[in-house]
């Protein structure tokens, strides 16, 4: 069984690891940093909502990546063209 602190180390070394990377490809679909960073920003919480129920050991930054780009689609239909 994994301890919550293990689990929340794992969590935050995925944060420090792909936090940078994740807006960078974010800002492939928006404009702004700060939207950017609300993006990531939601995929992380939303991980961490489900983070026992997630394998953070297989296929986690393909899943990150993934997340963001969806997320980001997301914001720019509910903004829709300028």
């Amino acid at each position: 069984m994994v301890m919550s602190s293990d689990i929340e180390q794992r969590y935050r070394q995925l944060f420090d690891e792909n936090y940078s990377r994740l807006v960078f490809h974010a800002l492939r679909f928006v404009d702004s940093e700060a939207e950017a960073e609300d993006i990531v920003a939601d995929v992380f919480y939303e991980l961490w909502k489900r983070i026992g129920t997630i394998d953070t050991e297989s296929g986690i930054t393909a899943y990150l990546y993934r997340a963001v780009a969806t997320r980001a689609l997301n914001v720019l239909r509910r903004i829709g063209p300028y």
